[in-house]
């Protein structure tokens, strides 16, 4: 379905076929390598004009035709009921991971976050929904005050469906539906999400910085997340040895500076958030 939708690629003698378009983003996705390493294979090789046009078609084409597929936060009985079927008060995780992304031109303090690096904050909820239109200073709080998720989980809960709650770590302060039980990440706890996400797709790693302007890097990010779900649905084994770590910020230097100008960047939602869904803001 993707492949079909792909622009052509203009290269000198002819357009690019949308297999290899793919083949080319995929590969990017994995090594996370600044696009050279697609170039010089020898199955793709590509220039890096060539290879960063096909990274965008691939983009647009996942966030268009499978985001909502692939990323949806339930807002129905039997959607939660495939979640946790079995117990009675219904868990799910909201945490938040730093994207490294190069120097902005505009804003550049915006994007500089407490780890000293400039980035977008991404909110993720179990895989389930994803909110990549923050800068790396705006506090995790924030973002989640924010969500359109919230809104539906203060439903449920003013509603009295049932008990769901989320488990969140210590950048979110206690309320009726979001529990704080953890001060930093350990094994089982929210951060391993991101953890296997960055594992599975290296072009998210704090090394491999993104060289994308803001939109595009929140479908890069929105993409690794979608074929994170699929490979979980095919039951794709995922290799423990590649998680990658969380940094651990105590509690009490969670502080930051509010934005500079009150601008949030650019939006990008999906799952619940999505436009169709609940409205842009």
């Amino acid at each position: 379905m993707t492949a079909r939708r792909l622009d052509p690629v203009e290269m000198p003698t002819c357009a690019m076929l949308s297999s290899r378009q793919v083949t080319a983003a995929l590969h990017f996705f994995a090594e996370g390598g600044y696009q050279r390493g697609v170039g010089q294979d020898s199955f793709v090789a590509l220039s890096q004009p060539s290879t960063g046009r096909c990274i965008h078609n691939v983009c647009n084409a996942v966030s268009d035709l499978l985001a909502d597929r692939w990323i949806v936060f339930p807002t129905t009985a039997a959607q939660r009921e495939r979640i946790s079927p079995s117990i009675g008060i219904s868990q799910c995780d909201c945490t938040h991971t730093h994207i490294a992304i190069t120097t902005p031109h505009e804003d550049e303090e915006a994007y500089y976050n407490h780890h000293e690096f400039h980035s977008l904050n991404v909110q993720g909820i179990c895989a389930l929904n994803v909110n990549a239109r923050f800068p790396g200073r705006v506090p995790d709080q924030f973002i989640w005050r924010d969500s359109a998720v919230k809104v539906e989980m203060r439903r449920l809960h003013r509603e009295r469906i049932d008990d769901f709650y989320f488990i969140g770590v210590s950048g979110h302060a206690p309320e009726q539906c979001m529990l704080t039980p953890f001060t930093y990440a350990v094994e089982g706890t929210p951060e391993r999400f991101f953890g296997m996400l960055k594992g599975r797709f290296r072009c998210l790693f704090q090394d491999r910085t993104l060289h994308h302007v803001h939109a595009q890097e929140a479908r890069i990010i929105e993409t690794c997340v979608v074929k994170h779900n699929v490979m979980i649905h095919y039951i794709i084994p995922f290799d423990e040895e590649t998680m990658v770590a969380e940094p651990y910020v105590p509690a009490q230097m969670k502080i930051m500076l509010p934005m500079v100008g009150g601008k949030r960047g650019l939006t990008l939602y999906s799952g619940i958030s999505t436009a169709k869904n609940l409205g842009r803001k």
